[in-house]
């Protein structure tokens, strides 16, 4: 399925709607919301909300892990290095075997991000776990928000075909 004038439209419109309430929400990287309304995009609303759902999904199970993990490693950088290898591990496995591959992906990302932000500036961990999650969170809701209103929900797929007779038949 090709992407249509409409789609366009709905993920460009969802990218500025974030930006703007990343903005006026005095968000630290208003840059984060647009990239999550984009990276949500999809040829029909029900797969962008599918995804979307995802990513955040994904987000906050990542956060969560990755300032436990944060917190059990604290000042313990061999503790911490093992704890980057598992979540790395465990999050590029499960995006192969589970229904929600997205939500994996990103909370692995997540949890990396916190992880490594825990040791290159331990004193700035929660505000920039706060802030990450905010921006990540307005920009799907937002580019959510616009494909319900611009997107149609998805046709029913076409009929089969009548299957084609072979030689031996």
């Amino acid at each position: 399925m090709g992407w249509t004038v409409r789609q366009g439209l709905t993920t460009a419109t969802g990218v500025v709607v974030a930006v703007l309430a990343a903005l006026l929400l005095g968000l630290q990287d208003p840059w984060w919301s647009a990239i999550s309304a984009w990276v949500v995009a999809a040829p029909d609303r029900h797969m962008m909300l599918a995804k979307a759902a995802q990513r955040v999904m994904g987000t906050l199970l990542g956060l969560a892990t990755g300032l436990v993990l944060a917190l059990l490693s604290n000042g313990q950088p061999a503790l911490l290095l093992v704890a980057l290898f598992c979540v790395g591990a465990v999050g590029s496995r499960a995006r192969y075997v589970t229904a929600t591959p997205y939500a994996w992906l990103l909370g692995a990302v997540t949890a990396t991000m916190v992880l490594v932000q825990s040791a290159v500036a331990p004193a700035d961990l929660l505000d920039f776990a706060a802030n990450r999650s905010a921006e990540i969170i307005a920009g799907v809701i937002c580019a959510a928000l616009v494909a319900v209103v611009i997107m149609p929900a998805a046709s029913a797929p076409p009929a089969a075909a009548a299957p084609v007779p072979t030689a031996r038949e």
